[in-house]
């Protein structure tokens, strides 16, 4: 059953940053600016949380707590703008606040509360009073350290492709990221943080018609045919299809965007091999921009790339290491497509001291778990005690 969360505070700030997430973690809410409104919505719409401004105007903020828990057994998270141990203790002791907290504090923080309180998370998180709740980078320092500078070419032996794809995620700069050598080669054109063309990407090189099928889009007894009428015609299979006026452009993408992503899914296994980036090229010759975000393609292939070996197999060594959720990836959940029930592993992270121990809570089937993990592994959502060496040559 979904969570009911009614956010009571005038200040749309906090409105514009939470709601998002609220909605992200499947819960539903509503917003009042004054307290007067809120008593026909407490009956109407039976909230399991109120999250509420301690300097809303137009009410008593003490009375409406306390008739709030009298009337629905809501629990009641307090936030107020400047610090006071009075405060704290009469919301506590005499008003009926389960939570009291003093902004600003990191967005994420908050919202791991929130999800603390409905009861989608075991363990209370420690909050502090750092960062700014309007802010959802949270930290500018960290995620400028998170920009760890590569070289421009380089051996994959030396730098994972999760780095590589972790830094041109922070820096979003325009170029192409050529992967390996010969066959296996991949040519990723990028600009502005959006994916334009993966090259030798197109027909049966990738399965764009098999995905449709599985989609359900194509039939895959005319399959056959269509690919040897985009062959013959010189087409790419997508521009026929829309030539034919079989598919849309948002079909066509979510198909292009997976098979972009199940391109380079093994890429992050790979071992050895070369990477160069080409910087500042000028707009490349294509058809059309593609519109696929980078972060979305790239944490889609790090799930799909658990399909290649067994998680405790691939990470035995990793299991019972001490882990830490990183704070400064670019990595921003709010731009993933996930489930909420996905999004809420992802936030638990933050609680869990190892892999085993992740891997044991879970709420999740263990194959979804396991690709949620490894992609968390390879773009560092979380981090072991492992010490790396920075390059010093020309950097992206």
């Amino acid at each position: 059953m979904s969570r009911r969360i009614i956010l009571v505070t005038p200040n749309q700030r906090e409105v514009d940053q939470l709601v998002p997430a609220l909605e992200e973690l499947g819960y539903q809410w509503k917003h009042l600016r004054w307290i007067v409104e809120a008593s026909d919505l407490l009956e109407s719409f039976s909230p399991d949380l109120i999250v509420v401004n301690a300097i809303t105007p137009r009410g008593n903020v003490a009375d409406f707590c306390q008739e709030t828990r009298d009337r629905t057994g809501a629990k009641i998270l307090l936030l107020s703008p400047f610090e006071s141990t009075l405060l704290a203790f009469k919301a506590r002791n005499r008003w009926a606040v389960d939570e009291v907290v003093t902004l600003p504090v990191p967005f994420k923080k908050l919202v791991t509360l929130i999800a603390y309180m409905v009861g989608d998370l075991d363990a209370k998180p420690n909050l502090s009073s750092k960062g700014d709740l309007a802010v959802v980078e949270e930290h500018p320092a960290e995620i400028q350290a998170a920009g760890n500078k590569l070289p421009l070419s380089g051996d994959l032996a030396e730098i994972q492709p999760g780095r590589i794809f972790r830094t041109l995620i922070h820096k979003q700069p325009s170029g192409i990221l050529i992967l390996g050598d010969g066959p296996a080669k991949r040519e990723l054109i990028l600009q502005d943080g959006r994916i334009l063309e993966l090259r030798t990407a197109y027909l049966e090189q990738l399965g764009l018609g098999d995905i449709l099928v599985r989609q359900k889009v194509l039939d895959a007894e005319t399959l056959p045919e269509l690919v040897a009428e985009a062959t013959e015609q010189k087409l790419r299979l997508g521009d026929l299809l829309r030539l034919h006026q079989m598919i849309g452009t948002h079909i066509l993408f979510e198909a292009l965007d997976l098979q972009i992503a199940e391109k380079l899914a093994d890429v992050f296994n790979w071992e050895k091999g070369r990477y160069e980036f080409h910087r500042n090229i000028k707009k490349p010759q294509i058809y059309e921009p593609r519109d696929i975000l980078l972060v979305k393609t790239v944490f889609l292939a790090a799930r799909l790339s658990s399909r290649n070996f067994p998680f405790e197999e691939k990470f035995a060594a990793m299991l019972d290491l001490p882990i830490r959720y990183n704070d400064a990836s670019p990595i921003r959940l709010n731009a993933l497509d996930l489930e909420p029930e996905e999004k809420r592993f992802l936030y638990r992270l933050e609680r869990m001291k190892t892999l085993r121990q992740a891997l044991t809570e879970s709420r999740l089937p263990a194959e979804a778990t396991e690709a949620l993990l490894t992609a968390a592994i390879h773009l560092h959502l979380i981090l072991f005690p492992i010490e790396t060496k920075n390059a010093k040559r020309a950097v992206i």
